[in-house]
């Protein structure tokens, strides 16, 4: 029985595809999809995260240098970026996906594709990213006080 888990890492794949070769291949993810039976359902979840952490990459990627203390965006491992930009797709675009899920797929997903010390980074990153803005969304004055840093539009 395929699950979100397989969902993310056929997204994950076709990103990784993606960024080596500087164009999402739609036909890819597909393929993946086909190979690990994902439901339609499923397809669809793999199809919009994947499409979304694409299409928003430049402003995932400036959300993340600001975060990552001391490292160069072009220093941080490929995986590492990939997997930060599909959390924060799943976290803006996904509200039905807790922030715990996200929190914790992120750094399975971190530690099976990635380097030993990948995971502790990701949480890291996604610690500095994730939490201030659902703290600030929990707050008396929500709106008033999200910062521009952390809010991304919805993707259509």
């Amino acid at each position: 029985m395929a699950t979100r888990r397989m969902a993310r890492e056929v997204a994950l794949k076709a990103l990784y595809a993606a960024d080596s070769s500087g164009e999402l291949d739609p036909g890819l993810m597909e393929r993946l999809a086909s190979e690990e039976k994902l439901s339609d359902r499923l397809r669809d979840f793999a199809r919009t995260l994947c499409r979304t952490a694409w299409e928003n990459r430049v402003e995932y990627d400036d959300l993340i240098a600001g975060k990552a203390e001391h490292w160069a965006l072009h220093r941080i491992v490929r995986m590492d970026r990939i997997i930060l930009r599909m959390a924060l797709t799943e976290f803006f675009v996904f509200k039905d996906v807790p922030q715990k899920v996200i929190l914790d797929e992120a750094i399975e997903l971190a530690r099976v594709y990635s380097t030993d010390k990948s995971p502790g980074f990701v949480n890291g990153v996604l610690d500095a990213l994730i939490i201030p803005v659902e703290g600030e969304q929990e707050s008396s004055n929500d709106e008033a006080q999200m910062t521009n840093e952390c809010q991304m539009p919805k993707p259509e």
